[in-house]
């Protein structure tokens, strides 16, 4: 069965942040605000009922942390079997006027909830890397990170972001 709903939201193009080196401390969370655009309805992919692809865009303000008023631009991929939502890929790019930051997500699942037979939003998990950084940002060069995701209005949702 496919389902239609802003699950763009799903977009986990998290993890971009770009910070000096004093700002990078072991547990530092922040969050990113995200709003979806463009049609993100699952694309059956025609070989067995309720697989498909799920394409997604976002845009997020990031609060608090090192990147705190920055920018993000995001893409998600995830395929759907059922129930079942793994995240294929996901890219982000954070911008601020000091520094850029890649962020490159290839592991995450979201769990979609229901409320009489439909859906009314998600949660979501994963993990990535700073593929690309400059500016203030080139200290997260390689990093790795982890997120979490749920939605917070139709076609809004927040990302929390921790460096560990």
């Amino acid at each position: 069965m496919t389902r239609s709903f802003p699950l763009a939201a799903v977009l986990v193009a998290l993890g971009t942040t770009a910070v000096s080196p004093a700002a990078i401390a072991q547990g530092q969370t922040w969050r990113l605000t995200c709003s979806n655009h463009g049609n993100a309805a699952p694309e059956p992919l025609g070989d067995r009922p309720g697989h498909a692809l799920q394409v997604s865009e976002s845009t997020c303000t990031v609060a608090g942390g090192p990147m705190d008023g920055g920018v993000t631009s995001q893409q998600v991929i995830w395929e759907v079997d059922g129930a079942k939502w793994t995240l294929l890929v996901s890219t982000s790019l954070t911008r601020r006027p000091d520094g850029r930051l890649l962020g490159l997500n290839t592991v995450g699942t979201l769990d979609v909830q229901m409320q009489d037979g439909r859906p009314v939003g998600w949660t979501a998990s994963g993990q990535g890397k700073v593929a690309l950084a400059s500016g203030k940002a080139v200290a997260l060069a390689g990093k790795a990170f982890t997120w979490t995701g749920r939605t917070t209005a139709p076609g809004v949702f927040t990302l929390d972001v921790t460096m560990p």
